[in-house]
């Protein structure tokens, strides 16, 4: 389809360009790197993927969902999986497939149906009421149009009366997430919400995963370290990658010792921030 045509060719000229960006150099953390692609990339989060996968499979899509939880258990990256599999365009494969047009737009960061509002700060729901209008006039009802709200738990109290509205109005395929690490939310939202909770992570699913990224990296690590950092992140995922990424820029073997003195001198931490200031922003 057109569709289709436009789509692919955003897609390979944003290939060329994430090349060109990469071939700079420019720095990527891990939890960049490796954030999920598909369902079954998301970690330690079964029960939520189960039924997302289901919803799709299923074409049960809710207008409004809350995905709350601490920080670091994969809720922001869980949305926006589940953001791609909602336009992925393949019909053999679970969605998403990773491999259409659509999904590859999507990691491109070229979607046309997603729109990631944070922080808070810059909310602006001018262009949120502007772009549902322009939703309701599309020529392609087919394409669900997702909102991703994160941190949505600080939210002034008078924007909320605003989305709200903005709810109320939406039409069909129109889909909105809300990212919080509590149920702290107006009643009106929470009772019309489907809701998810994404609990820590067990260490053993952390110390796996860090496992398999060291091994894709080509890191030298020690397993006790491993477990050290795991043990240490408080089941958050996105702590323990970044304790690692950290560890990997010192230039030498991850070792148990070399954990423990990262984590206990957070000198360490400043004087590697202020050598590599784009991996912190």
């Amino acid at each position: 389809s057109e569709m289709d045509s436009d789509l692919l060719s955003e897609s390979q000229s944003g290939q060329k360009s994430l090349a060109s960006q990469h071939g700079r150099g420019r720095h990527r953390s891990l939890t960049q790197k490796f954030a999920p692609k598909t369902f079954k990339d998301v970690v330690g989060q079964s029960l939520v993927v189960q039924a997302l996968s289901n919803a799709i499979l299923k074409k049960k899509i809710g207008l409004v969902y809350v995905f709350y939880g601490p920080h670091g258990t994969g809720k922001t990256s869980c949305a926006r999986v589940f953001a791609k599999a909602l336009n992925c365009h393949s019909a053999e494969h679970r969605r998403p497939c990773d491999s259409c047009a659509s999904c590859i737009a999507h990691n491109l960061g070229k979607s046309r149906s997603l729109l990631e509002i944070g922080p808070v700060g810059n909310i602006d729901l001018g262009s949120i009421v502007d772009i549902l209008d322009n939703v309701m006039l599309s020529p392609m009802p087919s394409q669900h149009r997702v909102f991703i709200i994160d941190d949505c738990n600080t939210l002034p109290p008078d924007t909320w009366s605003v989305i709200s509205k903005v709810v109320e109005r939406a039409p069909r395929r129109v889909v909105f997430i809300l990212i919080s690490p509590n149920l702290d939310l107006p009643h009106i939202i929470v009772s019309r919400c489907q809701k998810f909770f994404f609990p820590k992570l067990k260490e053993c699913d952390i110390i796996n995963t860090l496992q398999w990224i060291s091994t894709s990296e080509g890191l030298d690590v020690d397993r006790d370290a491993l477990k050290l950092i795991a043990s240490r992140s408080d089941g958050s995922l996105r702590d323990a990658e970044m304790t690692l990424d950290q560890l990997s820029l010192l230039g030498q073997r991850i070792s148990m010792s070399l954990v423990q003195e990262l984590v206990s001198c957070p000198t360490i931490i400043i004087k590697i921030s202020s050598l590599f200031p784009l991996f912190f922003l």
